[in-house]
């Protein structure tokens, strides 16, 4: 996942340069958005991600349970064709997670983990990524994670965008077991900056749904996925969203 690749062009989004062309379990669903073409790999690879979380808690680590569930949150930006890229500050939480020297807490058990302005830098994150028992020896993973993000701090932006901050929610409630994936997932970044002295503001989001997904040698055979990205951005009285959303029924693997 890359780093903010896109903010020095976010005046420019205005006039759309950086991207392209049921049940949301509690996460944000976005603005209406036109239907986009499914990137059924990226999809599949989702879907292993979800599997993730699955084999970190067999294995114990509440670290890595974490780590998949955040790369969930943002799974939707590159499901749908167009949205590759945009998978704003997850490398950010990964990093901080992995970091030394880091400020706040993070208390991790074999079932996930609790953060407490936890971070690295300009980066903080608070909230809780925990799973519990579900039925037929499935587990219910759930997160709910908030924070914010100071891009002057991590030294995150490119193109000549200034003073670019963020605040975050990352949300998901996915059910797994070897062999089935249920649930959704998703985040929204929402910020503002100032490029060339004009100041924009952006509001990011991604969306990904498993429908019945059946899991078959770690791969998706089975079931449904849909996915959605999206981007609204304002700058010099001007205002401009794009995304794209798509699914995909597995009736064989994909990679």
């Amino acid at each position: 996942m890359t780093k903010i690749t896109c903010i020095g062009s976010l005046v420019a989004v205005l006039g759309l340069g950086c991207g392209g062309g049921g049940d949301g379990g509690g996460v944000s669903e976005g603005p209406s958005v036109a239907k986009g073409t499914a990137d059924v790999a990226a999809m599949n690879s989702s879907a292993v991600q979800a599997d993730n979380l699955n084999k970190a808690l067999v294995s114990g680590s509440g670290e890595a349970v974490a780590g998949s569930a955040l790369s969930l949150s943002s799974a939707g930006m590159t499901s749908v064709k167009g949205g590759a890229g945009q998978a704003l500050m997850v490398s950010q939480a990964l990093s901080a997670m992995e970091a030394t020297g880091t400020t706040g807490t993070k208390t991790c058990t074999a079932s996930g983990c609790v953060f407490d302005k936890f971070g690295n830098g300009g980066f903080t994150m608070t909230g809780s990524v925990t799973a519990t028992d579900g039925a037929a020896g499935a587990k219910v993973v759930v997160w709910d994670l908030d924070g914010t993000l100071d891009a002057s701090a991590t030294n995150s932006t490119s193109g000549g965008a200034t003073d670019v901050k963020f605040v975050y929610n990352w949300k998901g409630n996915i059910t797994v077991s070897a062999t089935s994936i249920v649930g959704a997932a998703g985040g929204t970044w929402k910020g503002s900056g100032s490029q060339g002295g004009q100041s924009f503001t952006f509001d990011y989001g991604s969306l990904i749904k498993f429908n019945a997904v059946v899991l078959t040698n770690g791969c998706a055979t089975g079931g449904t996925i849909t996915a959605k990205w999206w981007l609204v951005a304002k700058s010099g009285g001007q205002d401009s969203t794009q995304g794209a959303e798509g699914s995909h029924t597995f009736t064989a693997c994909s990679r």
